[in-house]
């Protein structure tokens, strides 16, 4: 089975300053990975490279398939950092923010039972079910990254990349975000 991830001598810079230098690893699947280093010290223009946001020097491969040819992105569920949805005071339901993470075409068509069952599924999983049909901006900032972790997994990924997820979150929150997030690597292998 393919790595994961496979990034092989990536470089990236911002105007003259590099960013990443010779950068090499793999991730394989059922890996829980964590980032750590100062502000400004890249990772999350690691994470936008290995999203194809972002063009680097060097090789990446997402499920063994060159990134400029990786078509599969419903592998991979996405955490951002700073979230639109998160910073609007748009009247959007709990369940709506998860049926985004299904993806755009779903809003042109029928939805089907199936989706309903991926949203709720995600739901429970994100121990969010009770607020899915609460106004998404008036939950607290706890209650809201779960929410988004459940958009970022209700289309089954086999990778999660997350992004400084628990910046905003206090002890407590955070303590109980990563119980959370080991908790579905051991049962889901994300």
């Amino acid at each position: 089975m393919p790595a994961v991830i496979e990034a092989n001598g990536v470089r990236f810079r911002y105007e003259t300053a590099w960013v990443l230098d010779n950068i090499t690893f793999q991730v394989q699947p059922g890996d829980y990975v964590g980032l750590i280093g100062p502000n400004g010290g890249g990772k999350t223009t690691l994470l936008k490279v290995l999203l194809g946001l972002e063009k680097a020097q060097g090789t990446v491969r997402l499920f063994g398939q060159e990134l400029d040819q990786f078509k599969d992105w419903y592998k991979i569920g996405y955490l951002a950092q700073k979230s639109p949805v998160a910073q609007s005071r748009f009247p959007i339901s709990v369940e709506e923010v998860v049926f985004m993470g299904l993806g755009f075409e779903r809003f042109h068509n029928r939805v089907t039972h199936a989706d309903l069952k991926k949203v709720y599924e995600a739901l429970a999983k994100t121990n969010t079910l009770s607020y899915a049909k609460r106004i998404f901006h008036d939950l607290s900032v706890g209650q809201q990254q779960r929410v988004l972790l459940a958009r970022a997994l209700v289309s089954r990924p086999q990778l999660l990349i997350l992004d400084e997820p628990s910046a905003a979150l206090d002890a407590g929150s955070r303590e109980e975000f990563f119980n959370l997030l080991g908790e579905l690597n051991t049962c889901y292998g994300v």
